[in-house]
This record gives structure tokens, C-alpha cells and sequence, in this order.
């Protein structure tokens, strides 16, 4: 992002300005909230569930549904179908905000602090609190698991992992 913002500053001859706001200082849904009402350019980070609710189109949340891909091949298909050109076409003739690219984020992972590693059966999640984002599949996918869903921000999670 420095060097995205230095380019850009520098091309511009000082007329745009990029800042940089530590990863903490907003949630992805203040920047896609400022994106959409002017006052920041650019938001990123924003997760396709944050962008369905912002911009009220929550047929596209669907493509955060756990595990719904196969592999990276797969969610590289399903991106950049026609479906999801139509969505995205959608929402930013709604909201004036255009989607520039969905990157891969890893695979569905769970990660568990010292005190409870181990777990090697999803039995043995039951009556376990996870941290969840605040989608409803998510929150679904951890019941299926046998544990409780808590809402946690991905900004915050590497505090409260470091908390227990």
C-alpha cells in the first residue's frame, strides 16, 4: 500500500493524496462506508459479505458461504463467471462503488491458541466459543462444527487470539 500510495502521489503531482490507515484504525465496513459517501477513494480489505450488506444485494454474500469452492481453480471460475459481472455490474450502478478484484484469502482454516490446540475432530469443538465475522454462513458454519459463534472483526482477531 506505501508504494501504491507513493505512486500515486507522485504522478499526481501532490493533487491525490493516499492515506494509509493502520489495519486497527477502520473496520472494512467504515472504509466501503467512506467509499461510498466520498470521503475515502479506495477501500480495502472489504470481504464480498461487508459489500452485499453495504450495497443491499445479498445474492452476492452467497460467494462467502463456507466452503462452497472446491479449489482456487474453482472460485477463480465462479469469480470471474457472468453471474458475478452481473453482480458486481449491479452494484456499482447502485452505489456508484466499483468491486476491482476479489483475492484469495486463504483457505478455511481454524485456528486455535495453545490452550485448546489439538482438536483433530470436529466433535471436539462442541460447546467451543469461535470467533465468527458477522456473516450469517459463517455463524452457521460454526454451529454445524458444534460450536458457539462469536461476532469477531478480522482486524481483531490477532488481539484476541493473543488474549485467549
Amino acid at each position: 500500500m506505501k508504494v501504491f500510495a507513493s505512486t500515486v502521489n507522485t504522478l499526481s503531482g501532490g493533487v491525490i493524496y493516499v492515506r494509509i490507515f493502520h489495519t486497527n484504525n477502520h473496520s472494512p465496513e467504515e472504509l466501503l462506508s467512506g467509499a461510498i459517501n466520498g470521503t475515502e477513494v479506495m477501500a480495502f480489505g472489504c470481504s464480498l459479505c461487508t459489500i452485499a450488506d453495504f450495497l443491499f444485494l445479498p445474492e452476492l454474500s452467497i460467494f462467502s458461504a463456507a466452503y462452497l469452492f472446491e479449489d482456487v481453480e474453482h472460485m477463480d471460475k465462479a469469480m470471474d463467471s457472468g453471474i458475478m459481472a452481473e453482480l458486481l455490474d449491479r452494484a456499482a450502478a447502485n452505489s456508484g462503488v466499483r468491486v476491482l478484484d476479489n483475492w484469495y484469502s486463504g483457505s478455511h482454516h481454524l485456528f486455535l491458541n495453545e490452550t485448546i490446540s489439538g482438536i483433530e475432530d470436529p466433535s471436539q469443538l462442541e460447546g467451543l466459543r469461535l470467533c465468527s465475522n458477522c456473516y450469517q454462513g459463517s455463524f452457521d458454519a460454526c454451529r454445524a462444527l458444534g460450536a458457539s459463534p462469536v461476532h469477531m472483526g478480522q482486524s481483531t482477531l490477532k488481539d484476541a487470539m493473543s488474549c485467549g
